[in-house]
């Protein structure tokens, strides 16, 4: 056996913790080790924030080159 906890154990936790339960409630409702509670607890709050729905990703970044069609049309090989 894996020494994982369930996805169940794991929500429950997230869900106590948001809840306001102590560490120590926990563990001893679930049967898990306090500190398991408290390393949840960590990672519950430092993930990171979820991007709004709709905002886009900016743009990767140039480094300052110019792609092959922006260097022809500066050229002046492509008229309007």
């Amino acid at each position: 056996m894996a020494n994982g906890l369930k996805m169940a154990v794991k929500h429950a936790i997230t869900e106590l913790l948001e809840r306001g339960w102590s560490h120590r409630r926990i563990a001893r409702e679930l049967g898990v080790h306090r500190e398991t509670v408290a390393r949840y607890d960590r990672l519950r709050k430092s993930k990171p924030a979820i991007s709004t729905l709709g905002s886009d990703p900016p743009p990767p970044p140039s480094y300052g080159r110019r792609s092959h069609c922006e260097s022809v049309v500066s050229a002046g090989a492509i008229v309007p």
